[in-house]
C-alpha cells in the first residue's frame, strides 16, 4: 500500500513539472516574431564624411613667389647676413628653354615654369633654382636626376660647398651654397608643404617705381635704345645672343647695381644693363642717361678710372670702352673687337635727348 502511494505521488510530481515546463516554453502571443533577414539588401552603410585636406601653401605659387617666400622666411646664416644684410640683391632669371634649364639644373627636364636666383657677381658661389613640373611628373625621379647632375663647380673659378635637392608637390628646388645656407633655404622651402594660403607680401609701394625713376624718364625707351643698339651691332656674339633671346639678361638698374661694376658713384637719371646669364663670361654693357647739365666728360673719366675688368675674379675682360652719344653714356667691358662693333653702332644711333 505504501509503495502504491509513493508511485502515485511521484507521478503527480512529474505531471506538475511537465505542466510548468510547457507553460514557460509557450511564446507570448503579444510579442513580435523574430524578424526574418532581408534577402538581397547589400547596400553598405555610408562611410563617415571626411573633410577634404587643406591644400599646401605652395599650391598656385609662381617660381618667383616661391623664391621670394624662401628668402623672407629662411633662418639667417653668415652668407645671408653678409649679402642681404648689406643691401645685396639676387639676379632672378626666367628660364625659358631646355638649354638654359640644363645649365642651371645640370639636366634638361620637362617644365612649365622655372627661375634661377644667383648673385650678379661671382664669388660667392650661390644658386637657388626652382622649377614647376607638369602635373603627373615623376617627382622622385626628377629629384634624383637633378641630384645626380647638378654641378657645384659650374662657375669654374669657385664652387659651392653643398648641394641639396628637395621637392614639394610638383616643384623641385636645387640649392647650391655653403652647408648652413643650403639647409636654411631647404627648410624654408619645405615649409611650403604645410597647409595654408600664400599671401603676397606688402612692400609698401605697390610696385610703384616712380620714386626711383624721375618724371620724364621712360624705362621702356631705354630698353628700346638697348634693343636698337644690339640689332645694329652686326658681328657681335653677345648682340646675337640678345637678339635671339638666348643667354642674355637686360634690366633697369639703380646706383647700387651700377656701383658693383663701376666701383664708383656717378649722378645719373636712369641706366639699363645687359650681361650674360651664364658665368664666367667677362662681358657687361651699360647705357647710362645723365642729366642735361651733367659733367659728361668727368663722368666718363670716372668710369674709366674705376672700372674693374676682373670683376668676376676668375676671368678678366679684355678691354674697357666708354663713349657718349649726347647725354647717354655707353659703358662696356668685354672682348676688344666686339666692343668696337657695339661702340660704332651706338655712336651711329639717333638718340633723342
Amino acid at each position: 500500500m505504501k509503495n502504491s502511494l509513493r508511485i502515485i505521488a511521484l507521478v503527480m510530481a512529474l505531471t506538475a513539472v511537465f505542466t510548468l515546463f510547457a507553460a514557460c516554453s509557450k511564446p507570448d502571443a503579444d510579442s513580435d516574431p523574430t524578424p526574418e533577414p532581408t534577402v538581397g539588401d547589400t547596400t553598405p552603410s555610408p562611410e563617415p564624411t571626411e573633410e577634404p585636406d587643406e591644400k599646401a601653401m605652395i599650391t598656385g605659387m609662381t617660381a618667383e613667389q616661391i623664391i621670394g617666400y624662401v628668402y623672407d622666411n629662411m633662418a639667417e646664416t653668415e652668407f645671408s647676413a653678409g649679402f642681404f644684410g648689406t643691401g645685396g640683391e639676387m639676379m632672378n632669371v626666367d628660364i625659358a628653354d631646355a638649354e638654359t634649364f640644363a645649365y642651371y639644373f645640370g639636366i634638361a627636364l620637362d617644365f612649365e615654369e622655372a627661375m634661377a636666383s644667383e648673385p650678379p657677381m661671382v664669388p660667392p658661389a650661390f644658386s637657388f633654382c626652382v622649377a614647376l613640373l607638369p602635373e603627373g611628373a615623376n617627382m622622385e625621379g626628377a629629384k634624383t636626376s637633378v641630384s645626380d647632375n647638378a654641378d657645384p663647380m659650374k662657375w669654374i673659378c669657385t664652387g659651392a660647398d653643398a648641394v641639396r635637392v628637395e621637392i614639394v608637390e610638383n616643384v623641385v628646388a636645387l640649392i647650391m651654397a655653403d652647408e648652413d645656407t643650403v639647409n636654411s633655404i631647404a627648410d624654408a622651402f619645405l615649409s611650403l608643404a604645410e597647409p595654408g594660403e600664400y599671401v603676397e607680401p606688402d612692400d609698401g609701394d605697390d610696385g610703384d617705381t616712380s620714386a626711383m625713376i624721375p618724371a620724364g624718364i621712360d624705362e621702356a625707351s631705354m630698353m628700346n635704345i638697348l634693343n636698337e643698339l644690339y640689332l645694329a651691332s652686326v658681328g657681335s656674339a653677345h648682340a646675337d645672343m640678345h637678339n635671339t633671346g638666348a643667354g642674355m639678361m637686360a634690366s633697369a638698374v639703380d646706383a647700387d647695381s651700377l656701383h658693383m661694376f663701376t666701383h664708383t658713384e656717378i649722378d645719373f637719371e636712369l641706366a639699363v644693363t645687359s650681361c650674360p646669364l651664364r658665368t664666367p663670361d667677362a662681358f657687361v654693357l651699360y647705357i647710362i642717361k645723365v642729366g642735361e647739365d651733367a659733367d659728361i666728360d668727368g663722368a666718363m673719366d670716372n668710369l674709366r678710372a674705376n672700372a674693374d675688368p676682373a670683376w668676376q675674379i676668375c676671368v678678366e675682360a679684355e678691354a674697357i670702352e666708354v663713349v657718349n652719344n649726347g647725354n647717354y653714356i655707353l659703358y662696356m667691358m668685354g672682348p676688344e673687337e666686339e666692343l668696337a662693333i657695339i661702340r660704332d653702332a651706338f655712336l651711329a644711333l639717333n638718340i633723342e635727348a
